[in-house]
């Protein structure tokens, strides 16, 4: 967690970049499984 705050301050040094938000929560974030397939092909 520290590595990650030292990287968001480099880029965002007033803090204004949802300040309150270190790690995401299920209520804000996508689902995963919700996202269903990729179509055959794609790379990822």
């Amino acid at each position: 967690l520290e590595a990650q705050d030292r990287l968001r301050r480099a880029f965002d040094v007033e803090g204004l970049a949802n300040p309150a938000k270190v790690l995401p929560s299920g209520a804000s974030c996508g689902h995963v499984t919700s996202l269903g397939r990729a179509p055959d092909g794609t790379w990822v």
